[in-house]
């Protein structure tokens, strides 16, 4: 049998580094893990042992950290292993990754946020400018993957003369694992620093002089390095580390000026809620998503206990990100809006970072330029992206009307050509019938002849030859030409559309005014701003700060301004709100007044029902002493129809309100603001109030009705009293008065507009103590409860719970059985009460 050659296996690609030539020079003897240049939950240990906090919030972060010096040429490694997984049981949460970064980059190896870095995790994916590529430049057979026990080493090379120059290389055990990956663009000629990243586990990384495991070809590590190729990180411990604490206004650019702050400051740790959510999402091990909210508390939904435990509601993970911060020396800023306008949460942090400089930073105000330039340049780059985007958008709409009409030339097309090929096969066939046809007539004609010479037919044949021949000619079918398939003008639409042209970018809008970043949410909510608003204040010397920084106004003038914004809070704030003994000292000699009035206006009324209306000028209000008696014996307030009493009870009603809230909360306060009149009123009244009941859209329409009692103060728009709070009660009746006769009087002069529309509601006069009851159904002197008094008068009955007229149910017992209850606690109510 015939022998088939071996075919040898491929081999694997020879090494394509070569031994590093020594290096003269000054050589560093000292790089470590910098606990500066790193999130604040790692713990560094002698040896290169990194390890991490593991309590509440930090059980759920990955930790990150980069070497103290980048590599900035040459050709260096270094080397990780993985010590222990941790007993956790969020498993899936279990992550190390190596690789590198630049300075100043994101500490979250793998995460989109961290675009210029390399790294390799620990499953075998391979990131690259923050997006992962698995195995994609892995070698034949061989997964990049490393566990507990293995050895990894990460070799940089930025070599210039290099043929692998500004890549980076993994190896695990001594052996290559991956081919050489280029490096992101933006991270070519820059330092490039060793980075570990990881969650769940205790690492040990090898920073050099000496292999844990050797590489195919002999190159140094860090430590030993050309002092010329490396830079030191300018992330430094601080002799005296600082504590920022910015003090800033909702919505007037207090997260532009932590956003600035932080890049021009990348070493300060940010200590917020939103900082921490960011952490937690670049960490990836608890699923959750933020959805609404605010900037300074962002709303987290998902993640279940491993989210809700974490601390983000009550402070405890900001507390706890301080603490770590503190307790590694590193500089912080503090960006939580709300808590740090209150001074207890100032006076806090200052007390958990005794061993830090303390300054509190007061940006109220107009912003400086810098935050100007850069939310305008946000704003333009925002434009500009935008058009970008709708020039893509016509560019695609372009191709796709380009491809729309290829089809449909290509459709024409194809159904021309098959039209031809149709009318091409029809010609074919009458050719081939014609054919026939004369073959067949050929065939006849021989027939005949042969006939005519066996009859001996010859001469007479030969006569009539001539003419049959002619016949015959004359009966041979013309030739068909060939069907020609007319061409078509070309539809002018077919022609080619030209592609847009990308159009400049035009910016002609005035920034002038723009200030701050207007952003998707709002600083902080309006409840948040409602509980805690009247604890605001700016910070001073006697809350322990070393040093108070007036960043975009004066001392005089961020001071004026907050305390302006807790003012105008103030007008809005619904409080809870005891009514003082005034106020019912008060409302009860009103309610007396205002039955005696009624009695006096209904004696009245009876006296003079009948009698004629004379012609004697009505009284001079403001000279009457006595309203009950002006003259004759003849009331005031004779003349009042049911919406002058309404209008009577409401001035007094507001006047009271006014006074009685300024002296229960005090002067301080701006006073009542007519969107929270309604608030109060219910508050301290007891019975609801809109101004659709008085005919009126709004509480400012209603005011005109009562512009002799209350009005609005047009520097903050509060409400206020027209008359000193113990101003006599016949006052009321006096102004109710002079209204009612203007109102007539431009009635009478035939403006329609003066008359007034009340519902029922408005005009019913409700008992003190028992506003659902209406007219007619007064208690006299009556406490009902106590059982005491005249009772409910003649003809007046209780029926579930409702007063109705006796008549209907006159020939039902007073109490049926089901409101036996209910005639125990009526015992004794009085006289007529059945």
């Amino acid at each position: 049998p015939k022998v088939e050659p071996k075919v040898e296996a491929p081999k694997e690609p020879e090494e394509l580094e070569t031994d590093a030539p020594e290096k003269k020079g000054k050589k560093i003897s000292s790089v470590a893990m910098n606990a500066q240049d790193g999130t604040v939950d790692v713990i560094v240990g002698a040896n290169g042992i990194l390890s991490g906090l593991q309590s509440d919030l930090f059980s759920a972060t990955c930790k990150g950290i980069r070497a103290s010096h980048g590599v900035k040429s040459g050709r260096y490694f270094f080397e990780t292993r993985i010590l222990e997984w941790g007993l956790s049981g969020r498993a899936q949460g279990r992550r190390c990754r190596v690789g590198v970064s630049i300075a100043d980059s994101s500490h979250h190896l793998g995460q989109p946020c961290c675009t210029d870095s390399v790294s390799f995790d620990c499953d075998g994916r391979v990131h690259v400018g923050g997006k992962t590529q698995i195995s994609a430049f892995g070698l034949k057979k061989v997964r990049p993957t490393f566990d507990v026990g293995d050895t990894v080493a990460v070799l940089i090379n930025v070599q210039p003369d290099s043929a692998n120059a500004n890549t980076v290389s993994l190896f695990r055990n001594g052996l290559r694992v991956t081919a050489p990956i280029p490096l992101p663009e933006g991270m070519v000629g820059k330092p490039v620093f060793p980075h570990v990243s990881y969650a769940m586990c205790s690492l040990a990384v090898n920073l050099g002089p000496t292999a844990r495991a050797k590489l195919p070809f002999t190159v140094p590590m860090l430590v030993g390095a050309a002092q010329k190729d490396l830079v030191e990180s300018t992330c430094k411990r601080q002799v005296t580390a600082k504590l920022v604490v910015p003090v800033g206004l909702p919505e007037n650019g207090f997260f532009d000026w932590a956003d600035n702050f932080k890049l021009e400051n990348p070493d300060y740790v940010e200590v917020s809620s939103r900082a921490i959510v960011d952490w937690l999402q670049a960490s990836g091990s608890t699923p959750f998503r933020v959805t609404g909210g605010s900037i300074e508390r962002p709303v987290v939904v998902g993640g279940g206990n491993d989210v809700q435990g974490l601390g983000l509601n009550d402070g405890s993970a900001r507390k706890s990100v301080l603490d770590a911060a503190v307790r590694l020396g590193r500089n912080v800023v503090v960006a939580d809006l709300t808590d740090n306008l209150q001074k207890q949460f100032r006076v806090d942090a200052v007390q958990r970072s005794r061993s830090h400089e303390s300054v509190a930073v007061v940006v109220v105000g107009e912003p400086v330029d810098k935050i100007k330039e850069r939310a305008r340049e946000v704003i333009r780059a925002e434009k500009r992206r935008q058009h970008q985007m709708r020039q893509n958008a016509k560019k695609q709409a372009w191709s796709k009307r380009k491809q729309v009409k290829k089809q449909k030339k290509d459709a024409a097309k194809a159904k021309k050509q098959a039209e031809k090929a149709r009318l091409e096969r029809v010609a074919a066939l009458k050719e081939q019938a014609a054919k026939r046809a004369e073959e067949m007539r050929k065939k006849v004609e021989a027939i005949k002849a042969k006939k005519q010479e066996q009859a001996g037919e010859g001469a007479e044949a030969a006569v009539g030859d001539a003419p049959e021949k002619k016949a015959d000619e004359a009966k041979e079918p013309a030739k068909e030409s060939k069907p020609v398939t007319p061409v078509e003008a070309e539809d002018p639409e077919s022609e080619s559309e030209p592609e847009p042209a990308d159009e400049p970018f035009e910016d002609d809008t005035d920034y002038s005014n723009v200030w701050y970043l207007k952003r998707q949410s709002v600083d902080a909510t309006q409840d948040t701003i409602t509980q805690n608003f009247s604890k605001f204040s700016a910070p001073d010397e006697s809350e322990g700060f070393a040093e108070l920084r007036y960043e975009w106004a004066s001392k005089e003038q961020a001071r004026d301004k907050i305390n302006a914004f807790v003012v105008e809070k103030q007008k809005f704030e619904k409080l809870n709100v005891t009514p003082s003994p005034w106020f019912h000292e008060q409302l009860k000699l009103w309610n007396t007044a205002m039955a005696e009035w009624r009695k006096a206006a209904a004696a009245s009324s009876a006296a003079n029902r009948g009698a004629t209306e004379d012609d004697e000028d009505e009284p001079e209000i403001w000279g009457v002493e006595d309203v009950k008696d002006c003259g004759n014996g003849k009331p005031l307030f004779k003349c009042f129809q049911k919406e002058d009493w309404a209008l009577l009870q409401l001035r007094f009603e507001f006047h009271l309100l006014i006074h009685a809230f300024e002296r229960s909360v005090g002067k301080e306060r701006p006073g009542i603001h007519p969107t929270v009149m309604h608030h109060y009123y219910n508050m301290f009244f007891k019975k609801p109030f809109t101004p659709a009941q008085y005919g009126q859209k709004s509480f400012a329409d209603l005011v005109l009705l009562l512009a002799d009692t209350v009005s609005v103060r047009d520097e903050d728009g509060c409400t206020e009293a027209g008359h000193p709070g113990e101003t006599p009660l016949e006052t009321f009746v006096k102004l109710t008065e002079e209204a009612r006769r203007e109102r007539i009087a431009r009635i009478e002069a035939g403006d329609e507009s003066a008359r007034l529309k009340f519902s029922d509601q408005a005009t019913r006069q409700p008992t003190p103590g028992f506003p659902h009851l209406g007219k007619g159904s007064n208690f006299g002197a009556g406490a009902l409860a106590a059982g005491r008094g005249k009772g409910l008068g003649k003809g007046v009955m209780f029926q579930r719970g409702h007063v109705q007229p006796m008549t209907a149910f006159a020939k039902r017992p007073a109490f049926p059985p089901t409101m036996a209850p209910m005639a125990k606690v009526f015992k004794g109510a009085g006289k007529g009460m059945h």
